[in-house]
């Protein structure tokens, strides 16, 4: 990835639990005498531009959650520790640290063989292990942008303008979503034994539920921000989980005058 790809890696909104704060030179000092490894640059950098918190990439062929930041709060790369889990393997747990799992599995730095890290994927319950990259660079290659199922509307319409629209064309009803559920509205809708999703390109710079860590400081992530930097700020998301409607779909959109396309062609991944 390029500079431009690391600097748009995170996902937007911001999840602010996972979010550490601001890295520095002194908590990566601290945090790698503590590791008692020295991080790769490139996670370096992701983490100087967003310290933790989801990404809008996926892994093809392996699960990939959050990314551990630096920092006192979980997740956190170093305030983890091996414990009931070497009873469950029969490899090596010592030299691999954990950025990103759910507790059945891992992806890790790996520097059981070399201080260049390569990057190891671990199933805890399964008791297995693979190396899927010898380095950070080329895990972070093998990354590709989320965009399968979903289809951007470039429209003038706002957000629920674009609702009307589209319950008018498509002859469905939207039915309104929690929207702590993901930080921004979304609207459901039912077609065809298949469920769409119609959310805004558009949100808010951070979120947190009620309750959860760092919800007091919503006012302080309360700037727009983009889900796909690639797209305008007027761009609508329509997430269609049939994968067989996407070429239906499409076409009436554009039939009624809407410009559609798929995701993946709109942002050019």
């Amino acid at each position: 990835m390029n500079a431009n790809e690391l600097a748009n890696i995170w996902r937007k909104p911001i999840y602010l639990p996972y979010l550490q704060e601001p890295l520095t030179p002194e908590a990566l000092r601290t945090a790698e005498e503590e590791l008692e490894h020295a991080l790769p640059r490139e996670l370096v950098m992701m983490l100087g531009v967003q310290n933790g918190g989801y990404l809008r990439y996926e892994l093809e062929g392996y699960p990939l959650d959050a990314v551990s930041g630096i920092g006192e709060a979980y997740p956190s790369l170093t305030r983890f520790s091996w414990g009931e889990e070497r009873e469950c393997v029969s490899f090596e747990l010592d030299g691999l640290v954990p950025f990103s799992g759910d507790g059945h599995w891992y992806l890790c730095l790996d520097y059981r063989a070399s201080e260049e890290p390569a990057v190891a994927y671990i199933d805890v319950e399964c008791d297995e292990q693979s190396i899927i990259a010898q380095d950070f660079a080329s895990f972070l290659a093998l990354l590709r942008l989320d965009t399968s199922g979903k289809i951007a509307l470039q429209t003038r319409l706002d957000l629920n303008g674009a609702k009307a629209r589209l319950e008018e064309i498509l002859s469905v009803r939207a039915r309104a979503a929690d929207p702590q559920l993901y930080g921004f509205s979304v609207y459901n809708f039912a077609r065809d034994g298949g469920m769409l999703s119609l959310s805004p390109n558009e949100v808010r710079l951070g979120f947190a539920r009620r309750g959860e860590r760092r919800f007091k400081e919503l006012k302080n992530f309360s700037e727009p921000a983009l889900r796909y930097a690639e797209l305008d700020g007027g761009t609508m998301i329509l997430d269609v989980f049939k994968e067989e409607l996407m070429g239906e779909i499409l076409c009436e959109l554009n039939n009624a005058g809407l410009c559609a396309q798929s995701l993946k062609d709109a942002v050019g991944a």
